[in-house]
């Protein structure tokens, strides 16, 4: 399987495209791009409470910016990572 990939590859045709994958993977490309997406909702909803309550009170008391910064940058590198896999994968 690893040579068929390497052939296709090199000109046939691109790593992750519908013509080279399987028909039961393709399948699972979907149910895999929809728990990603529902994943993301869940999370980015989840800092929705800990946002209001911090604008109400008018204050960010407590909150290490240390570990607001290393958040961040761990989002940011997660994110990037994800869309430089998905590029390799999906450019001809």
């Amino acid at each position: 399987m690893a040579t068929d990939h390497a052939r296709l590859a090199g000109g046939v045709a691109a790593r992750g495209s519908p013509r080279t994958d399987p028909a039961w993977w393709r399948g699972g490309r979907k149910a895999g791009t929809a728990v990603g997406w529902a994943s993301s909702a869940l999370y980015v909803g989840s800092r929705v409470s800990q946002i209001v309550k911090t604008a109400q009170r008018r204050s960010a008391e407590g909150l290490a910016l240390s570990m607001f910064l290393a958040a961040i940058l761990a989002n940011s590198l997660y994110g990037a990572g994800a869309a430089l896999i998905y590029a390799i994968y999906t450019m001809p």
